[in-house]
């Protein structure tokens, strides 16, 4: 007797009967079980997105796996992350702020330039004080959907501010860098990243600022920067993790605190 066509009909009964979000997560299977819940709409774009981030960052030293685990058990956990944030927090060296220096930072969303994908946003900086200042560099963290640390870029600005004025300035992060450190450890590889909601909606963060009040007519004659710049330093998680002290383990030997690099790199 023939059993292979009862036998395909059985496993077709029983995928029928079950939804995307009730199979279990195998690596192989992933980015077929990600198109079906898609296709059957058992979540929404958002959802997907944030099933999607879960898997991009399951790592070790985040504390976290997926092994075993139900669709509808890791969007929960997502939905969890979106709210509170990895069990792992990045963690920085402090740097103390500027004086009379107020900073607000907007995310531009996702762009291109020079034919390569970027992160655009912008920062007005405002001289709270009664003195001329001139701002020399500013380093900006950037965090994803989890609150987790996916860039660090810093750029040399070097303008006048005047005492009580205020000045917009905008920016540029890559995406590939970004797109690197997203991926760095990864045990299999992945074909979505989703990499323009990551971009929209990355939280972008001051990291610190440089700016002194001496000879601040020095910085008078230089040209309003009033187009995007590209950073001179992007922290790469390929390039400059490896070999450091880059996370800190518990009495259990279990990751506790991630350390990606300064909060502050002066120009």
């Amino acid at each position: 007797m023939n059993f292979r066509p009862f036998i395909i009909l059985s496993l077709f009964i029983f995928s029928s009967c079950h939804s995307a979000l009730d199979r279990t997560f195998i690596a192989d299977r992933y980015a077929l079980d990600l198109k079906q819940l898609g296709i059957e709409e058992l979540v929404s774009a958002q959802e997907m997105f944030l099933i999607n981030h879960v898997v991009v960052r399951e790592r070790d030293y985040l504390d976290y796996s997926l092994k075993g685990m139900k669709y509808g058990d890791i969007l929960a956990m997502a939905k969890d992350m979106s709210a509170n944030g990895m069990a792992v927090k990045s963690s920085f060296p402090e740097v103390k702020p500027s004086e009379n220096l107020k900073v607000d930072i907007s995310n531009d969303g996702s762009g291109y330039y020079d034919q390569k994908q970027k992160l655009k946003f912008s920062a007005t900086f405002t001289n709270t004080g009664k003195k001329d200042m001139a701002l020399l560099d500013a380093t900006f963290l950037v965090y994803g959907p989890f609150q987790d640390h996916i860039a660090t870029v810093a750029f040399e600005i070097n303008t006048k501010i005047k005492a009580g004025d205020s000045q917009k300035l905008f920016f540029l992060a890559d995406a590939k860098v970004i797109r690197e450190n997203l991926l760095f450890g990864r045990a299999f590889s992945l074909s979505r990243l989703f990499m323009d909601d990551i971009l929209v909606q990355a939280d972008i963060q001051l990291g610190g600022t440089g700016v002194t009040t001496n000879n601040v007519n020095n910085f008078d004659k230089l040209k309003i920067k009033d187009q995007y710049m590209e950073a001179d330093k992007e922290f790469s998680y390929p390039r400059e993790l490896k070999g450091t002290e880059w996370y800190e383990k518990d009495a259990n030997g279990k990751a506790s605190v991630f350390k990606p690099g300064l909060r502050y790199y002066p120009q």
